[in-house]
């Protein structure tokens, strides 16, 4: 009798765990938080994700999102995102581009010699990648330099209409495929 008590006592407090338990929620801050905000505003395709700071100590994470256009796949698009991961709030917006895509080449005023000379006043190193994007409708050059000195990778953007560094951020890590 006692053996039956348990077992009826033992699947009675089974069950009520199971109908009590919940489905998991995401975290809505930090690199979830981040994901699925940026998936959610630009839903596609999760390329790659960088661990990033700056020379203000701001620390963010860049993704690297394409947006498959179905119906008219020369639509299609790449963006890339940079969040904040404490308040999820998105710092830089671009969208990545052919330098040969007439919407960057009408706008653009100096050339990629010209940037990549710029770019590495700011870091001597090597340029391992190069990026071309339109922020806010302005050209961006982005540049991935190997920093001679602290054999870091350093991104540095220059405004493709005055030549002027924008930014130069700091790369952790990064994980995924850049296209």
């Amino acid at each position: 009798m006692k053996l039956y008590q348990f077992l009826l006592s033992f699947v009675f407090l089974s069950l009520h765990s199971v109908t009590l338990s919940k489905e998991p929620v995401p975290p809505t801050t930090g690199f979830a938080g981040c994901a699925a905000k940026v998936l959610t505003t630009y839903p596609g395709y999760l390329l790659s994700v960088e661990a990033e700071g700056n020379d203000k100590g701001e620390f963010f994470y860049e993704f690297d999102v394409f947006i498959k256009d179905r119906s008219n796949p020369k639509n299609s698009k790449e963006m890339e995102v940079e969040c904040d991961p404490v308040t999820t709030q998105f710092t830089d917006v671009e969208e990545e581009v052919n330098p040969k895509d007439p919407k960057f080449a009408k706008i653009v005023k100096i050339s990629k010699a010209e940037a990549e000379k710029q770019a590495l006043k700011a870091v001597a190193g090597k340029i391992v990648d190069r990026e071309y994007s339109i922020e806010k409708g302005n050209p961006i050059y982005e540049f991935d330099i190997l920093d001679k000195k602290s054999k870091k990778e350093i991104e540095v953007e220059i405004d493709g209409v005055t030549g002027k560094v924008l930014e130069k951020e700091y790369e952790f890590f990064e994980v995924g495929v850049e296209s």
